[in-house]
């Protein structure tokens, strides 16, 4: 399947991207059967190559009809009055997804419906590369398959976009983003203001999610973001590990905030990072706590969304009632960390990214004085207004799983 207008026909959909056609194509039968389901048959030895395989329409014969529409969903339905939904190519896509679809986390049945990479670049079947929606955090991640080891992470939904995707502002005149949870299940989608305009969003071969519009002026693909870039602090920043900063202005790139050595000082010598830092000093859970402020949440990871709280007052006190609550940022929608902090020096920021700032918790005893003044972006990586970063090394130690 590609887009009509779309004059170098990229495809956005195969139907049967794992069991290819061996013989001639013309040899092959689109068609419907008696039981409803919509198959693709071998002409001559009438071998099923791929079926829609509808629970819903295997008991004997179902008046059904199958619909491409405008937005480029293929849709088998029942004829008749209720024309109910049998099966629909959203539901299952392969690399791409196109406005309207979904990356989905079922909560009930514990499935993925995930985009995967295609296999070559003349090769549609499964590849190395999955985008799915994180079943314990609030937004997506790139798995390595088969493994699945985790490449990259989006950072927390903040309500207009995800944390560690900035880029995704660039389109925000073109295109509206949407993520959802619920007890059923938590999903990502995205529609388009101009819908005669073809969009894509894109799982490459190379292992990026890559954000595509098609020109009418030069009639090809325009890229406006992919994630991630080619630099080691946005693997999924779990390149230093935990209680770490990732700095691609820096050599090496990773060291360990203050009050932290590396849990493996031998694999570290070797620039071996991804094991992180162990404390030297834990916060006890009975600890006298308090919060400081202003420190500037893009860099961070691994938060949590909950969109039931609607204050910043009532985001700080659910933190605080919350003994393995980390620390907490507020803006229009509550974020929270319960495990290990991850930091990386944003690479950069985008005009109309609505800015946060995290709410670090410390022990009471141990907290370094507070500042009001706002920290700014960095320049060169070297301060926050009127602190260091060393200052902010020194706030972080108390982070991580409160024992």
């Amino acid at each position: 399947m590609w887009y009509k207008t779309d004059p170098n026909k990229t495809v956005v959909w195969v139907a049967n991207r794992d069991t290819p056609l061996t013989h001639d194509p013309t040899s092959s039968e689109f068609k419907l059967l008696q039981n409803g389901n919509l198959v693709l048959l071998n002409h001559y030895s009438k071998l099923t190559i791929w079926s829609t395989e509808s629970a819903a329409s295997t008991n004997g014969n179902v008046s059904s009809e199958a619909m491409l529409g405008d937005d480029g969903n293929l849709v088998l339905r029942r004829t008749g009055p209720s024309a109910d939904v049998i099966w629909q190519s959203f539901d299952h896509p392969t690399d791409t997804i196109l406005p309207g679809a979904k990356i989905v986390y079922n909560r009930i049945t514990k499935i993925q419906q995930s985009l995967t990479s295609w296999r070559s670049q003349n090769d549609p079947a499964k590849g190395l590369y999955s985008v799915q929606i994180d079943p314990d955090e609030d937004g997506i991640f790139i798995k390595l398959n088969p493994n699945g080891n985790r490449s990259w992470s989006s950072g927390a939904w903040n309500g207009k976009l995800f944390s560690l995707t900035p880029e995704m502002i660039l389109v925000y005149n073109l295109v509206t983003f949407t993520y959802v949870k619920n007890v059923n299940e938590s999903y990502f989608t995205y529609n388009v203001y101009n819908s005669l305009i073809p969009n894509r969003l894109v799982m490459n071969l190379s292992g990026q999610i890559q954000y595509f519009q098609l020109l009418e002026s030069s009639q090809s693909w325009h890229l406006f973001w992919d994630k991630p870039r080619q630099h080691p602090c946005e693997s999924y920043s779990r390149y230093c590990g935990p209680f770490s900063v990732c700095d691609e202005k820096k050599k090496p790139l990773c060291r360990c905030l203050n009050g932290f050595i590396p849990q493996s000082p031998k694999d570290w010598n070797l620039s071996i990072f991804y094991d992180g830092c162990v404390r030297i000093n834990n916060l006890q859970c009975d600890d006298e706590v308090k919060f400081l402020q202003d420190y500037q949440q893009f860099g961070f990871f691994n938060q949590q969304l909950n969109d039931t709280i609607k204050t910043a007052d009532d985001c700080k006190q659910f933190c605080l009632d919350d003994c393995s609550c980390n620390a907490y940022a507020f803006n229009s929608s509550c974020l929270l960390w319960k495990i290990d902090v991850f930091y990386r020096q944003p690479s950069q920021t985008y005009e109309g990214q609505p800015p946060s700032y995290i709410q670090v918790r410390v022990a009471a005893s141990k907290a370094p004085g507070p500042t009001s003044e706002i920290p700014r972006t960095t320049s060169g990586g070297q301060n926050f207004g009127s602190l260091t970063i060393v200052d902010i090394s020194r706030l972080l130690i108390s982070l991580g799983s409160i024992v």
